[in-house]
């Protein structure tokens, strides 16, 4: 299993210092969902392991409407989560999304500066990758800054006085489907610099046609410094964007939510979390 070998404080410091010299730095975080992809079953040693893996594809591809087992259909009508089977392992549709899903979050592993493969404090078979899964995507191991993926939550980066300190003044673009939540909170007023945004509601995030305006959205904004909040399915274009274009670009994920107000994730409503809902604490 991966070890973090970069601390929060240490890939803070980093950032700031790309900010303050306007040099290009990537961020990538990857959560359970993105190491499922990445795996396969015979990665994990128990069978209610496997089973877990199993489900949580069919979960992913259900949730972004690619691929719904027409045999083994849940029971409730409505159901927002469906019966866990292994069907998709033969179906076509499922096979080259998960081909393409693997090339975008390789990818963002292998080019990105900073990359989030651990979750301190959780099952390491779901929140860590190993060398030898890595090595089957031609990824050296011992080549990454591996940070955690929790980092955004830290207060010195996802409390509104730290980020204001690590943006130091600087405008800032953001990639999200919140908006009109950012907008309605008047999140330029609190930040004090101005805010421009790539908007992805009701976009389909696994699209090509999404990815393609994202990625124009990113080569036409002259704003350096962007936060990334929109999935696996634009992971790749993080190192891509400051690799060709020389911005900096940050993996904020679902952070982005409670920054707009939007509770996404039931750990916003905790009081240690408090710091990461800006709009609602002004």
């Amino acid at each position: 299993m991966l070890i973090q070998n970069t601390s929060d404080v240490e890939l803070v410091a980093a950032i700031k210092t790309s900010i303050k010299n306007m040099t290009p730095l990537s961020v990538v975080r990857c959560g359970d969902g993105e190491m499922h992809i990445l795996k396969q079953a015979s990665d994990f040693p128990a069978e209610q392991q496997q089973i877990t893996h199993h489900h949580a594809l069919c979960n992913i591809q259900h949730r972004e409407d690619i691929w719904t087992c027409v045999t083994h259909t849940s029971p409730h009508p409505g159901s927002l989560k469906p019966n866990t089977c292994e069907c998709y392992l033969t179906d076509d549709t499922s096979k080259k999304w998960r081909g393409l899903a693997k090339e975008i979050i390789a990818y963002s592993i292998k080019y990105s500066d900073y990359v989030g493969l651990v979750v301190p404090g959780r099952n390491v078979h779901y929140y860590n990758i190993s060398d030898e899964i890595l090595k089957r995507y031609d990824i050296d191991s011992k080549q990454l800054s591996v940070i955690s993926s929790l980092f955004p939550l830290d207060p010195m980066f996802g409390s509104i006085d730290s980020f204001k300190s690590i943006i130091n003044g600087n405008d800032i673009h953001i990639i999200t489907p919140n908006v009109e939540r950012f907008k309605n909170g008047k999140i330029e007023e609190l930040l004090g610099v101005n805010v421009t945004y790539t908007d992805i509601s009701g976009a389909q995030s696994h699209t090509i046609e999404m990815r393609a305006m994202v990625k124009q959205s990113i080569i036409d904004t002259p704003t350096k410094i962007i936060l990334f909040g929109g999935g696996y399915a634009i992971k790749s274009l993080i190192p891509w964007a400051a690799n060709e274009l020389g911005k900096i670009a940050l993996d904020i994920g679902s952070v982005l939510d409670a920054w707009s107000g939007l509770q996404s994730r039931h750990m916003f409503m905790k009081d240690e979390l408090s710091h990461l809902n800006w709009i609602k604490n002004n």
